[in-house]
């Protein structure tokens, strides 16, 4: 059953997702690539040139081939190959380099630019660009063209990389599998050298900016400056020079700036300047952390060091229409307002990275988000390992040792292991700076979990400024800064921990599932969830029930809840709000507004 979102059902191909879609680094000379591009779908063996492929169809980028959007309809295999293509014009200048950027492909790719091989990429969810400059064609003084070819091949659960909730096999809690480009794509012309990077770090008195610098780089002395503005007016500015590559360090104290939190998300603008290349930028000061802190017996979670209890709901963020691919840029913003609106201040991003945009919404309307680490390995997980023994015995299971037998947990691949840790390197190098992000999730019901305490800690040398969650669910190792229980089926507790020495908050990251099918809004006609109701005021009433138990741990040292879940998904209705985000179907108002 086709199921459009308003947004996709008005949906215009000539003017689709056009906004910047790098919020926190943004130039003023700008293409945006997305609408209607040619494509093939070539199977292994097909005869033909693998390397010069008969373009027979058209695809609506970026949705992927799978998606109702696309206008494709096809479930790409593991042994097909997907190509796309689309020429572009333009003026090259002398003095400046062309960048062709992709939000994120899934899963494998490599890119063709006037028939020279450009670059490669593999990884689903994190942005890439190419340095096409020197493969462009003139013609005559005033035009260059560039063709563009991109081959795409995704293994989907055949494979162990990092795919999420993604199958072939779908069905329950597993959705349809998606491939392609699903991201925006675009392309920018820049100075020549040029701002490759930034990284912004902020505490409550400091701002710090480091650049990386690419291109045609010499020994000359280039000034690197930064303005800060808020609300306009200039408050805060340096300069500094430098040569080379770097990366380039510049520092800016503030005495008292204003703070970033859920219910005041105050930021200010940037502006950065290397030379001759300038981007647009913004930050926030703000911190969050883990505090013992007056009445509480345990420590908690707190931003800007008050005590803040997190209301947040499991957001997977899928679409009926668009599956992966939000239909436009008011879609993405509208799942962050209702959330705000249900009474929730937290989003939890369930094992997908979004567009940049997305956080930077949630960076403008205070809504925090837990980010959780893509998970991959195995084709699938053992039941009994990462169902059924913790759920029914969760006592035994913070006793599983996960550097031992991680068949267990669909980790036995050692080259699966070691691309996954590339993949949540990736993640936090390109996330990290949104303000919005308070927490990262290692590893989700032991879904390809292997060494919880040694991954934690080496992600945790890309970021000191969060706290980590290690192993929500289950088969907690006692590391990270969270103890973090999923609980469906059993009374709403106080998570227990490793002992009473145990030093860490307690949160309870998953619970509610309650179901209730909306008929006319529902993608398949099968139904899954826990706590099936038949009708909207009985649903309604259940939510309302699991949420105020949750909120009652609070006064027993509770940090925080996710209920599951914000949107239905598929066969899951056990969301909200239904999956084509046409019926809220519960608002639990005893939630207080966040």
């Amino acid at each position: 059953m086709q199921l459009l979102t308003p947004w996709g059902e008005t949906l215009d191909p000539h003017d689709l997702l056009q906004e910047y879609p790098r919020p926190q680094m943004r130039r003023e000379s700008y293409a945006n690539l997305n609408g209607w591009w040619e494509c093939t779908i070539r199977a292994d063996q097909q005869e033909g040139n693998e390397a010069d492929p008969v373009y027979s169809g058209q695809i609506l980028v970026p949705f992927s081939p799978e998606s109702a959007l696309s206008g494709v309809g096809h479930q790409l295999l593991p042994h097909e190959t997907i190509w796309y293509r689309r020429s572009v014009s333009m003026l090259k200048r002398p003095g400046k380099r062309y960048l062709l950027h992709f939000g994120a492909v899934d899963f494998a790719c490599e890119c063709i630019v006037n028939g020279h091989p450009v670059g490669s990429h593999r990884g689903g969810y994190t942005p890439f660009s190419f340095d096409i400059t020197d493969a462009l064609q003139a013609f005559g003084d005033a035009e260059s063209v560039a063709t563009i070819d991109l081959a795409v091949r995704d293994p989907s659960e055949i494979g162990t990389q990092p795919r999420g909730k993604q199958r072939l096999d779908r069905g329950s809690i597993w959705y349809t599998a998606q491939s392609g480009i699903w991201q925006t794509v675009w392309m920018e012309e820049v100075s020549d050298p040029y701002i490759e990077k930034i990284d912004i770090r902020t505490s409550e008195d400091m701002l710090q900016l480091r650049v990386h610098a690419a291109g045609s780089i010499d020994d000359a002395e280039r000034a690197l400056s930064v303005d800060v503005f808020d609300e306009g007016e200039l408050v805060a500015s340096a300069s500094t020079p430098v040569q080379g590559n770097g990366p380039h360090d510049i520092e800016i104290a503030f005495a008292d700036p204003h703070l970033w939190s859920p219910a005041d998300p105050h930021l200010y603008d940037l502006g950065i300047s290397y030379g001759e290349d300038a981007v647009g930028s913004y930050c926030a000061f703000r911190s969050f952390t883990i505090e013992y802190v007056e009445g509480k017996s345990m420590p908690v979670f707190c931003c800007n060091h008050e005590p803040l209890f997190l209301k947040g709901v499991l957001d997977q963020g899928y679409w009926s229409d668009g599956l992966l691919t939000a239909p436009s840029d008011e879609a993405l913003r509208y799942d962050i307002e209702m959330a705000r609106k249900l009474g929730f201040n937290m989003l939890r991003k369930h094992l997908k990275v979004e567009p940049a945009r997305w956080y930077y919404h949630c960076d403008c309307l205070g809504m925090i988000v837990w980010q959780d680490m893509v998970n991959g390995g195995a084709q699938s997980y053992p039941a009994f390992w990462t169902s059924q023994l913790p759920t029914v015995f969760p006592g035994i299971a913070r006793h599983v040792d996960d550097t031992k037998k991680l068949a267990r947990f669909g980790a036995e691949d050692a080259s699966a292991r070691e691309l996954w840790l590339e993949q949540a390197h990736a993640t936090i190098e390109h996330l990290r700076f949104f303000p919005c992000i308070a927490s990262w999730t290692v590893f989700n019901e032991a879904w390809g979990q292997f060494e919880a305490n040694k991954m934690t800690n080496a992600l945790a040398q890309l970021d000191d400024t969060r706290p980590f969650d290690q192993a929500s669910g289950w088969y907690d190792q006692g590391g990270g800064d969270y103890v973090s229980e999923h609980n469906y089926f059993r009374d709403l507790h106080l998570p227990k921990g490793h002992g009473c020495d145990d030093e860490r908050a307690r949160v309870i990251s998953e619970f509610g599932g309650s179901a209730f099918r909306v008929e006319g809004h529902s993608a398949i006609e099968r139904s899954y969830g826990y706590d099936t109701h038949e009708d909207a005021e009985e649903f309604a009433a259940a939510v309302r029930h699991e949420l105020e138990k949750a909120n009652a741990l609070e006064a027993e040292g509770l940090s925080g809840y996710v209920y599951t879940q914000l949107t239905d998904v598929e066969e899951e209705v056990n969301g909200l709000i239904t999956y084509d985000r046409r019926v809220v179907k519960a608002r639990p108002t005893s939630v207080d507004e966040a």
